[in-house]
C-alpha cells in the first residue's frame, strides 16, 4: 500500500545546509569564470587553482536538483490523493518559480542592452551602438528562446520546471518499482542520465541541458534519500571524513585534468582543438563525480545539526534564502568584475576571486532581505524555505 500523503512531511534540516552550500557552489562557479578573460591557452599556477574551483562547482544545478526531489518526496511520497491535491500541488510549485523567472529572466536579458543605450546616449561611448535594437521581431524572437533555455544562469528554472510537472508520475513509478528494490530503479535512471549526457551534452553550453532527462537521476536520487534519511545519516557518520574528502581531492584533480582540455575548445580564439575521447570522458565522468559530491556534502550537512553558533547560523539563513540569492546573484558577479580591477583588483589576482565571491554573497543576501520587505516580493523573489513550526524534526 502506498504510504499515506505527507506521511512523513518533517523538517530535515541536512537539506537546508545543502541548499546553503549549493547556492554558494553557484556563487563561486560564476566567479571563477571570470579567470576565462585571462586567458586559459597558458595556464599559471594561480589560474589553475581558480579553474579547479571552477570544476569543483561545476554541477552546483545538479545538487539543487538533488534537493529538490528530496524535499518535495519528503512531503509527498505518498502521492496525490484526488485531482484537487494535484492541482493545488501544481499551483503552488509553478506560482513560487515561474513569477520570478520572468522578471529576472527580463532584466538579464534586457540590461545589456540598457547598458549599451546609456554608455551611448549618456556617455558616448563609442562602441556601444543601438544594432542591437534594430530589429524588434529578432529581439522578440531572442527573448523567448531566452525563456524557453535559461538566460544566463537561469536554465536551471525550465530544467525544474519540467520536473515538477512530471513529479507526480515519478513518485508513482518511484514507489511502484521501489518495493522490488531502489538500487534497480536509480541504477536505471542513471544509465539512462549517463546516455544522454554521453549523446546529447557536448562541451560547453547546449539547449540539451534543459531537458529533465539531463538530471533525472539526481532528482529521483533525492527520493531515495529523503525515504531513507535516519538510515542513510547513520551510514555516513560512520564514514571517515578524511577518507571520503581525500577520494574528492583525487577525482577533482583527475576531473579537472579532463575539463580544462575541454574547456580550451570552448573559451579560446580561436578554438584549441581538443581529442574528441576527451569530450566522452568529460561527459560519461562528470555523473559519477557529481554523485561523489552529494555523497560529500551529505557527510558535511547531516553531521552539523541543529543551527546554533554563527557559523550553522549563517548557513541556516543562506539556506532559508538561497532561491533569492540565486536569482539575484548574478548581477553582482558580473558588478564585481567590473568594479574591482577598478579599484585596484585584478583578475591576474588569485585574491580577486574569494573576494568578489564574498562580496556577491553578502551583496545578494542583503538585496533579497530587501527585496523581501516590499510589496509583491513573491513576484522578484519568491518565498523563504523556513521550517514550518509544525514540522516534527528527525534529529
Amino acid at each position: 500500500m502506498p504510504r499515506a500523503m505527507h506521511a512523513t512531511n518533517r523538517w530535515l534540516q541536512g537539506f537546508q545546509y545543502f541548499r546553503a552550500i549549493a547556492i554558494c557552489e553557484v556563487i563561486v562557479l560564476h566567479t571563477a569564470m571570470i579567470v576565462q578573460l585571462t586567458g586559459l591557452a597558458t595556464l599559471t599556477p594561480q589560474k589553475g587553482i581558480v579553474v579547479v574551483v571552477w570544476v569543483f562547482t561545476s554541477f552546483a544545478v545538479y545538487h539543487f536538483l538533488f534537493i529538490s526531489g528530496a524535499v518535495l518526496y519528503n512531503k509527498y511520497s505518498g502521492g496525490f490523493s484526488s485531482s484537487k491535491s494535484l492541482s493545488t500541488f501544481y499551483k503552488k510549485r509553478l506560482s513560487t518559480v515561474v513569477p520570478p523567472y520572468l522578471v529576472w529572466s527580463t532584466f538579464y536579458f534586457f540590461y545589456p542592452y540598457v547598458g549599451a543605450v546609456l554608455l551611448f546616449s549618456v556617455f558616448n561611448y563609442p562602441t556601444a551602438t543601438y544594432s542591437s535594437l534594430s530589429n524588434i521581431a529578432q529581439l522578440l524572437s531572442e527573448y523567448l528562446t531566452g525563456l524557453a533555455v535559461g538566460v544566463e544562469h537561469l536554465w536551471f528554472i525550465p530544467l525544474i520546471i519540467q520536473l515538477y510537472l512530471i513529479f507526480p508520475l515519478l513518485v508513482k513509478l518511484y514507489n511502484r518499482f521501489s518495493k522490488r528494490g531502489d538500487v534497480i530503479i536509480l541504477s536505471l535512471l542513471f544509465v539512462i542520465q549517463l546516455a544522454y549526457w554521453g549523446l546529447f551534452m557536448p562541451a560547453g553550453p547546449t539547449p540539451f541541458r534543459v531537458i529533465f532527462l539531463s538530471g533525472i537521476f539526481y532528482f529521483v536520487f533525492g527520493f531515495y534519500i529523503s525515504a531513507h534519511y535516519d538510515s542513510v545519516k547513520h551510514k555516513l557518520t560512520k564514514v571517515n571524513i578524511s577518507l571520503i574528502s581525500f577520494a574528492v581531492i583525487l577525482a577533482t584533480i583527475y576531473y579537472a585534468a579532463i575539463s580544462y582540455r575541454v574547456l580550451l575548445s570552448s573559451v579560446t580564439v580561436p578554438p584549441i582543438p581538443v581529442p574528441t575521447y576527451y569530450v566522452w570522458l568529460d561527459q560519461l565522468s562528470g555523473p559519477f563525480y557529481c554523485l561523489l559530491l552529494i555523497v560529500f556534502y551529505l557527510k558535511l550537512s547531516m553531521g552539523w545539526g541543529e543551527p546554533r553558533g554563527f557559523f550553522k547560523g549563517a548557513m541556516e539563513r543562506i539556506g532559508e534564502d538561497s532561491f533569492g540569492i540565486y536569482l539575484t546573484s548574478y548581477f553582482f558577479t558580473i558588478a564585481f568584475a567590473l568594479a574591482l580591477p577598478a579599484v585596484g583588483l585584478s583578475i591576474y589576482n588569485l585574491a580577486f576571486y574569494p573576494t568578489a565571491a564574498f562580496l556577491t554573497l553578502i551583496s545578494s543576501y542583503f538585496t533579497v532581505q530587501a527585496l523581501y520587505r516590499l510589496p509583491f516580493s513573491y513576484i522578484t523573489v519568491g518565498k523563504p524555505r523556513k521550517r514550518d513550526p509544525g514540522k516534527q524534526h528527525p534529529e
